[in-house]
């Protein structure tokens, strides 16, 4: 038997203030079966890792109370992670990280500010 379940974001960073020549690291909680396509966007535009900054999807065992699945049938889940070292102004925008499966898509967005 297989449960199809639309990605969720949980644990998600809404702002993050930074100073400049620090690292940047965003993370986000997921949960989703089957387990989804994870994209980056920094104001509306994907990031690719030629810009510099690095992706990282750590996937864990389900959490415990985020739904009622036998053990067998529990979604997939982890933690998506977008890490760039050394800020710039330049980084500063909306950081938008959406989750796709065949069941739909979920976005989450940030706003980075460097001091």
């Amino acid at each position: 038997m297989s449960i199809l379940v639309l990605c969720c974001v949980y644990n998600s960073t809404l702002a993050q203030e930074h100073e400049s020549g620090q690292n940047l690291r965003l993370a986000a909680a997921w949960f989703g079966n089957p387990i989804p396509e994870i994209v980056w966007r920094k104001d509306g535009v994907r990031i690719a890792v030629a810009d510099g900054y690095s992706f990282a999807n750590e996937q864990a065992p389900m959490a415990a109370g985020l739904g009622r699945f036998e053990r067998q049938e529990q979604p997939e889940s982890g933690t998506a992670i977008l890490e760039f070292s050394g800020v710039r102004r330049a980084n500063e925008g909306k950081y938008e990280l959406t989750l796709t499966n065949s069941q739909g898509s979920v976005t989450s967005a940030c706003n980075v500010k460097v001091t």
